[in-house]
């Protein structure tokens, strides 16, 4: 079950959705050979006496279907290949041992993500399994050859100093490999364990085979931009420039605080933007993976990754299914503004705002030195995500002082300039305010005003 308990650890590092495998039910975790219509689902543990196993699917906004026996031989095996799947559709499955006519407990929910293609090769999916004998593209610009019976997964991806890097971990020793995307070059290792598989395969030596073979694939298209101008709060979208965000019961969202949330499950956006374009033939190409930033103003943006490739409706809409990644929301008002102009931009990342260095985590009490740093704000109070804050050069020094609770709901982090009597406090939210034992000199006001107007929300790497 070992292996299966890394494959959870390292999506959980990914920030993908996971969940927590019962006391006494099995593990799953999901493989791609890289085919778009089938995935392979592999357990461990629960009974040794089970008369039969059975699976059930879903997709990311769907409802769960029925139980589904697994052939006997796929059952002793533990390992069934699941086929007739949706290109570039994120599912979850779930496994369960029936014995007699008595069914065990279920197993965890696990994801299963079905590639999309760039000239006939698989992108390595983030947080999916990817098996080895074949070749992948990773972050969409590089190939990388993966040799047959290795298990790999594309873990994370950052900004640092102009270069944008991808992480893809081995799933036995959660070894990793860092491969800078623009050069297809290698930018970083991390070797766990002895550095060797049960089987006596050396990290070291495969990663550098890979490392050897990588190549750049043709660069992606460049970003553009659309337009849109209203909210229909009934959700029909048919109307050119409107749109809505849906929450998983179908209804409109219409407060930023649900924007920020997994709430957010989908995007209903119409086909003709706010300009009067056709958009159709773009979102004919979106696929899975996609990120667009969502945009009000410099301070209330918020940025997303498909989850769910675009289905049209008869009223000239696409609805994508989405997870939020990045956002600043402390310059939105309480509720989403319904003839507001936004700015609608596809072909980002998902990275810290351009020209910021890959963040660097706090440590309480510690002075921070100057650059882009994150507080883990799991760490705290729960919360899945982690305030990035860029700090200035200064003649001042800053510090982080810990977590304080405000109203019902309402948490602060709090950061301290080096004589501590002057506290920077900032919402969850990423909203700032300066407080202090009486006005704060004027270097002290620009320092924290600066680190103030950097503070960002982004999901943990």
């Amino acid at each position: 079950m070992a292996v299966c308990e890394n494959v959870i650890a390292l999506q959980e590092k990914a920030w993908v959705p996971t969940d927590v495998v019962p006391a006494d039910g099995p593990c799953l975790a999901t493989i791609s050979e890289g085919s778009e219509t089938e995935l392979i689902l592999e357990w461990a543990g629960g009974p040794a006496d089970a008369t039969k196993w059975q699976y059930r699917q879903r997709t990311a906004t769907g409802t769960w279907g029925a139980w589904t026996d697994i052939p006997t031989g796929s059952a002793s095996a533990r390992r069934h290949r699941v086929s007739g799947l949706q290109p570039e559709v994120y599912n979850y499955f779930e496994v369960r041992a029936v014995t007699g006519n008595v069914a065990g407990a279920q197993s965890n929910r696990a994801l299963g993500v079905t590639p999309r293609k760039y000239g006939g090769l698989p992108e390595m999916e983030l947080g999916q399994v990817s098996e080895g004998g074949r070749s992948w593209i990773l972050g969409g610009s590089v190939v990388v050859d993966v040799p047959a019976d290795v298990r790999i997964m594309h873990k994370s991806g950052a900004y640092s100093g102009g270069t944008v890097v991808a992480n893809v971990s081995e799933i036995e020793t959660m070894s990793f490999q860092i491969f800078d995307l623009n050069t297809a070059e290698a930018a970083g290792r991390g070797i766990r364990g002895t550095g060797a598989t049960a089987s006596g395969l050396s990290i070291d030596v495969l990663f550098d085979q890979i490392v050897a073979f990588a190549r750049l694939v043709d660069a992606p298209a460049p970003a553009v931009t659309f337009s849109y101008d209203r909210l229909d709060a009934t959700g029909v979208v048919s109307t050119a420039g409107s749109y809505a965000f849906l929450k998983a019961d179908a209804t409109v969202i219409t407060t930023y605080e649900d924007l920020d949330t997994d709430r957010a499950e989908q995007l209903r956006v119409h086909e003709t933007d706010a300009d009067g374009a056709s958009r159709a033939a773009f979102y004919d190409e979106a696929r899975v993976g996609d990120v667009f930033e969502w945009r009000e103003g410099a301070t209330c943006w918020i940025r997303y990754t498909v989850t769910e490739a675009a289905t049209a409706s008869d009223r000239g809409s696409r609805t994508f299914g989405i997870q939020w990644l990045t956002y600043v929301l402390w310059g939105c008002p309480d509720t989403i503004v319904t003839d507001a102009a936004l700015r609608m931009t596809w072909g980002l990342r998902d990275l810290p705002s351009p020209g910021q260095e890959v963040p660097v985590s706090m440590e309480r009490g510690d002075p921070l030195a100057p650059g882009t740093h994150y507080i883990p704000l799991g760490a705290g109070r729960g919360y899945p995500d982690a305030l990035v804050i860029d700090v200035p050069v200064s003649d001042h020094q800053l510090k982080w002082v810990g977590f304080a609770a405000s109203t019902p709901g309402g948490a602060y982090i709090g950061l301290s300039d080096e004589s501590e009597q002057y506290l920077l406090w900032i919402a969850f939210s990423g909203e700032p305010s300066l407080h202090g034992a009486g006005e704060a000199p004027a270097s002290v006001q620009d320092f924290f005003e600066r680190i103030g107007a950097s503070t960002r929300i982004h999901r943990v790497p």
